[in-house]
């Protein structure tokens, strides 16, 4: 060449990575792929997580909330006619209406509250004003209703609901219909808190919680419910998220009160919520 330098000094001058150089760069990016994926998934898995409990907390809370309103009505009779606080047991368990239910599992049990409507604005138990479906208006002042709680599934959007429908209690006559009210309950149980303590004594200690079959009966002959000497209610709900959580498939039991276990083998998750109501009209 005519600068003297040969071709084999050449290719000495010519810089670059070794084989083993490029390996390890390509390890060491590779775990810092890794490491970013790994954080990027766990970071949606604790999202994903916390949207989760928040959604069953919020339908927990709104509905234990809503029941404790409903039941500190339970028996407000200020004519002082004798109103019970709750209907009696369900005469068919399988078509029930305007009673109290009582079972151990499925979407539970229903809750049947009696009260005296408000005079001059009678509202159902979702706020609306209480129709007469003879008459077409609103329903005369002090009239006794029977408000029922209950969860029902909705199949089209696989979603359960606590549900609420009120009654006039001396016909039995649906005055509304049922109406969602807070989504995301799928089951309710209840016992209700009975004494044999003599209420004119004074005194209100609640003995033993049952549930509505095994309270007991007003006489010796006569089916029907003693609720005169119910107290307290409690009530557990089995409350759940809207949507699934990321990630696999988890198996869990939930026992509410007297019920059943309940079984589930998914990511979606729930919680338990209870409460506990004194009667405050007696």
């Amino acid at each position: 060449l005519s600068n003297g330098i040969s071709p084999m000094n050449l290719f000495s001058f010519q810089k670059g990575m070794t084989l083993v150089e490029l390996m390890i760069a390509m390890t060491i990016g590779l775990v810092i792929s890794m490491a970013a994926l790994s954080l990027l998934s766990s970071s949606n898995l604790h999202s994903s997580l916390t949207s989760s409990v928040v959604q069953s907390q919020e339908a927990g809370r709104f509905a234990s909330n809503v029941l404790n309103r409903a039941l500190m009505k339970a028996g407000y009779d200020p004519d002082e006619i004798g109103a019970l606080a709750f209907a009696d047991l369900c005469a068919d368990p399988d078509n029930p209406a305007m009673c109290t239910l009582d079972t151990s599992s499925g979407s539970g049990d229903r809750l049947a509250i009696v009260r005296t409507a408000e005079p001059n604005n009678p509202l159902s138990c979702f706020g609306t004003l209480l129709i007469d479906p003879e008459t077409g208006s609103t329903i005369d002042s002090n009239r006794l209703v029977t408000d029922i709680y209950w969860v029902e599934e909705n199949a089209d959007q696989n979603l359960s609901s606590l549900v609420c429908q009120t009654y006039d209690y001396e016909t039995a006559t649906a005055l509304t219909d049922s109406q969602a009210l807070i989504a995301g309950i799928e089951a309710m149980h209840i016992l209700y808190g009975q004494s044999t303590t003599d209420l004119t004594s004074g005194k209100r200690n609640v003995s033993h919680y049952l549930p509505a079959t095994g309270l007991n009966n007003r006489t010796a002959n006569s089916n029907e419910k003693d609720w005169d000497n119910v107290y307290a209610v409690r009530i557990a709900l089995l409350a759940s998220a809207f949507d699934s959580t990321y990630g696999v498939n988890v198996s869990k039991n939930y026992i509410l009160l007297d019920a059943q276990p309940y079984q589930f083998n998914d990511n979606i998750q729930r919680q338990i919520y209870s409460l506990t109501t004194a009667r405050t009209n007696l």
